[in-house]
């Protein structure tokens, strides 16, 4: 039954997965690499505020308040991004169809085709997911430059209270045990 259920999953949910995925890493690599010369692709035009170099040129979007207005909403270097977010739902999709054609009682047992979750082992793992990242957080906070500023010192506020409330949401929202 194991043998089975890793087989089907492996065919019918991972290998489409990993197409999509593939198809993202491949894409990334062409836009990544791209010709310095290329003249049917104007950096300045593609460029996005937020990922933008750091170089001054922040300056031409300060003052134009249509930026975002004239810029499309999808580009060719959002292919990659957009292929990962098909590839999770796609995921999903499948899971779904796959665990419903199982139960449905069509295909007899469904102890024969899946393998349950280890409930309590998830959520462990997902609890120790939560800390990471909760630790995370608390590092990217610290290893910045300090700064005798307003901002430096309301942003580090917020940050830190940010943390302490996932931490907090975390923690209540957890099962007690006696």
């Amino acid at each position: 039954p194991i043998k089975n259920h890793t087989m089907a999953k492996m065919k019918y949910q991972m290998l489409p997965v990993m197409l999509v995925y593939s198809a993202a890493v491949i894409s990334a690599a062409v836009l990544f690499v791209r010709p310095d010369g290329d003249d049917d692709y104007d950096d300045a035009k593609h460029d996005r505020l937020l990922a933008a170099a750091a170089d001054g040129d922040y300056d031409e979007y300060k003052g134009n308040e249509n930026y975002y207005a004239e810029s499309p909403i999808w580009e060719l270097s959002d292919l990659p991004l957009t292929l990962t977010a098909f590839g999770y739902l796609q995921n999903i999709v499948f899971s779904t169809i796959r665990k419903f054609r199982a139960t449905n009682g069509k295909y007899g047992d469904i102890r024969k085709r899946f393998v349950p979750n280890n409930v309590d082992y998830v959520i462990h793992r997902y609890g120790e997911w939560i800390l990471l990242m909760i630790g995370e957080g608390v590092l990217s906070l610290l290893i910045v430059d300090t700064a005798n500023t307003k901002d430096y010192y309301i942003i580090t506020t917020f940050g830190v209270l940010t943390v302490i409330f996932i931490q907090i949401l975390k923690f209540e929202s957890e099962p007690s045990h006696a």
